[in-house]
Order: C-alpha cells, then structure tokens, then sequence
C-alpha cells in the first residue's frame, strides 16, 4: 500500500482511483496526458535491482580504470605487444599482429556480452514482476466488475 502511496500522494480520492484502475487495465504500467510514465511493476522491481546493483557495480564496473572483473579482462594479455618489440620475433611479425588484434576483438565482444547479460538481468527483473502480476491484475478486474 505504501508503494501506492508513493505515486498517489498528492492526487485525489477519485483520481487515484481513475489512474490506479487504468494500471491495473493496462498491466502495471500507464502514461498519463501530463506527467511522466507511472509503471507499477518496475516500482517493485527496482527494490531487487538495487539489491543487485552494488554487486554488479563492483564486479562489472562501466567506468573507472577497473575494468570488468576487477580488472582481471584487461590484464589477461598473450603479451604479442612486447614479442613484437623484441627483435628475436621479427620473422612472426605478422603473426603477433594478428594474435594481437583477434585478443582485442576477443575482449571487447566479451565486455559486450556482458553488458548485454546485465542488461537481460534487469529487464527479466520486471519482466517476471509482470508476469506474476498479471494474475493478480486479471482477478482486481473480475472483482471488480462482480
């Protein structure tokens, strides 16, 4: 109930029930003419996202000298940058060049597949909120309309 008192607070007796039926209608989530989206299901999602977030936070950093995994991609190297420099593999130049290239394109579509599993993570969050809600939506309906 606090939760609806949260995004109701300064609205009447009747327009709170106006806009709290038109989410129920509409799954959760409605975008009123003035104002911004009222989603009920990210709302109750967004406690388990923090829940989340500082390990996520520390563990798969966006920003920062870290890197993902405290920094544990960024340091993994077959060290072709410093074989190229050595006079001794001049012959596999070529060859290092290419290690060196294809381990960049190794870390960067690693960092991307990471990006886009948090992003799965999140978006399952309310996405399964939603699911199990959906019953619940359904019966406020047919209660109501008895």
């Amino acid at each position: 109930m606090f939760l609806l008192w949260v995004f109701f607070q300064n609205m009447s007796g009747s327009g709170f029930h106006r806009t709290l039926k038109s989410i129920v209608q509409q799954d959760g989530a409605y975008k009123p003419k003035k104002g911004k989206l009222i989603n009920l299901n990210m709302k109750l999602s967004s406690c388990l996202t923090q829940s989340i977030d500082d390990k996520f936070k520390k563990t798969f950093p966006n920003e920062g000298e870290c890197g993902q995994f405290n920094g544990v991609l960024d340091l993994f190297s077959l060290n072709t940058k410093t074989m190229r420099k050595n006079t001794k593999y001049k012959d596999i130049k070529l060859q290092l060049i290419f290690l060196s290239t294809e381990e960049d394109k190794m870390k960067t579509k690693l960092n991307e597949l990471i990006r886009d599993r948090k992003k799965t993570i999140y978006s399952s969050l309310t996405a399964t909120i939603e699911t199990s809600m959906q019953e619940c939506y359904k019966g406020t309906i047919r209660d109501h309309d008895t």
